[in-house]
């Protein structure tokens, strides 16, 4: 491949030895600069040394091959960008040339390290060259290439280009290698080269930044961040925009899209974008009125969703939170409930109404006394409102409960008795029924005069019995039918088909069944009077 030309030796070495006592001299000069956080010098970064084919510049190692200190080898004359001299490469599908540097402090794995250069392209060095290219690596000894860092891709700029790289081993890296390589198509006769000048000083670590964000509320300012970085040293300096903050943890945020740029002590700057997001939590009620009037028994159930678990929860302002979300025992009336997530997000539902129903009451006791007496026909009729129907009735301390209003079949005393709406509620009252001191019987007026004075309108049957089966019929002159119930306080009104009768005498028939079980018929004469 290529061979190293002659020179006059003594001159060589005598140039060479005056750069490297120079750079000696600098190195343990008293004046040093000062390296913050991890950052790793680089010795001879300008790639000064002496001139020749086959030979690095002091500080630097030859990894493979042959690289070279240009300019002026093998076809290459371009003017170094920073001092006088700098190190080309080529690579070929069998020609590997690599060079590099011990580093005094090892790349860790993991960490973020930026540093810079200036490259170029060479379209002949020795050969035909296909393109530009360069490989950055790292690894445990000159010529590993365990940790690709960096690679340029393909690149054709005849000019010098300054690079800014950013690199995060893999591997803790005592080494640091360049070289460049091949890629696409490229014939198997030709060769990528790199031209490699003014690396910069220090390899300097790339604060990292953790961000932990809490998440504002909807319409509220009570969002905040805190940055944490690792890596590095500091002092660090913050930025924050939008706000111009300049802490590490800021609060009073409402939600959006931040962004903070955090620069260590070696200058090197990071940015992020935090996003703080909106906790939106939702509340919902149900709701169970109060099952009786005055009962306090109504209750609240809240459901909450969204936000930050758990949940707390507040009937009214004047009471504080719980992390119970049944609320009962709660009197008719307007609640106004408060729900807070686990990050202070507050949500109202107001105006919630529990009700009860209008006061159960017993309007009216109606008794019917016993008719004669030897019965025991008594009654008492309930007139009920309010509650929640439908209602149910008892005598208390007698079977059964009973839906009809009315109690029939009492014999004379007091009574106390209980009606019974549809959610267990109950109001008491009294009712006496007494005996009416008379003979069981059915009588019947012998005349009635129907003219609207409210007296002997109706003809009709008085029974001081209990009878059952009951007809009542009235016929005419001629034995025409012309009124008939089934209905002992149905009486005659004096018409007939809307007709009214005239005065005179009419016929009656009355039959039924008494309260011993006989048959009884009895009938005579009337006179409707006008």
């Amino acid at each position: 491949m290529k061979t190293q030309t002659q020179s006059t030796a003594s001159v060589r070495n005598v140039y060479y030895f005056f750069i490297r006592a120079i750079l000696i001299l600098t190195i343990i000069s008293p004046v040093c600069k000062t390296l913050t956080a991890q950052d790793i010098e680089i010795r001879n970064p300008s790639f000064e040394g002496p001139v020749d084919k086959a030979l690095v510049p002091p500080e630097w190692l030859i990894g493979s091959k042959s690289p070279d200190t240009q300019p002026g080898i093998n076809g290459v004359n371009k003017v170094a960008s920073d001092g006088n001299t700098y190190v080309g490469a080529m690579h070929g599908s069998t020609w590997d040339e690599t060079y590099g540097q011990k580093l005094s402090t090892p790349l860790k794995a993991g960490k973020i390290y930026t540093f810079s250069f200036d490259m170029a392209f060479a379209p002949f060095y020795f050969s035909n060259i296909c393109f530009g290219s360069l490989g950055i690596y790292g690894g445990n000894c000159i010529n590993c290439k365990e940790d690709t860092l960096w690679t340029s891709g393909v690149f054709y700029n005849t000019d010098w280009q300054r690079k800014v790289v950013t690199i995060r081993p893999r591997m803790d890296c005592d080494y640091l290698l360049f070289s460049p390589y091949l890629e696409g198509n490229c014939d198997s006769s030709f060769y990528s080269d790199v031209l490699v000048d003014n690396l910069s000083p220090t390899i300097k670590e790339v604060p990292q930044i953790e961000v932990s964000v809490s998440n504002a509320c909807r319409s509220s300012n009570n969002g905040s961040v805190k940055v944490k970085v690792k890596g590095g040293k500091g002092p660090y300096k913050y930025d924050w925009n939008p706000g111009r903050y300049h802490d590490a943890a800021i609060s009073h945020l409402a939600s959006g899209r931040y962004t903070v740029k955090v620069t260590g002590a070696n200058g090197i700057s990071v940015e992020q974008e935090v996003v703080i997001g909106e906790y939106v939590v939702k509340a919902t009620a149900s709701l169970i009125n109060s099952s009786c009037y005055n009962s306090d028994n109504g209750a609240i159930y809240m459901s909450a969703s969204g936000g930050v678990v758990p949940y707390a929860f507040s009937i009214d302002e004047n009471t504080g939170f719980v992390y119970n979300n049944r609320f009962t025992g709660l009197a008719a009336g307007t609640y106004n409930m408060r729900v807070r997530d686990a990050a202070n997000c507050l949500v109202e539902v107001n105006n919630l109404s529990i009700k009860e129903p209008d006061e159960l009451k017993i309007m009216a006791v109606t008794p019917t006394n016993i008719s004669c007496n030897t019965l025991q026909n008594g009654s008492i009729t309930l007139s009920v409102s309010g509650g929640s129907p439908a209602y149910t009735y008892e005598i208390i301390g007698s079977e059964p409960v009973q839906t009809d209003s009315v109690f029939r079949g009492l014999n004379e005393g007091k009574y106390r008795f209980r009606v019974t709406d549809d959610n267990q509620c109950y109001v008491e009252g009294e009712g006496e029924v007494s005996r009416d001191a008379r003979d069981c019987a059915l009588y019947l007026p012998t005349a009635f005069s129907p003219n609207g004075d409210g007296k002997n309108d109706l003809f009709r049957a008085v029974v001081h019995d209990n009878v059952s089966s009951f007809r009542l019929a009235v016929y005419g002159r001629w034995g025409q039918l012309i009124f008939e119930s089934r209905n002992p306080d149905v009486g005659w009104d004096g018409t007939s088909r809307g007709d009214i009768m005239p005065a005179g005498h009419y016929v009656y028939m009355v039959t039924y069944t008494d309260s011993h079980g006989q048959d009884m018929k009895q009938t005579g004469t009337l006179v409707l009077v006008r």
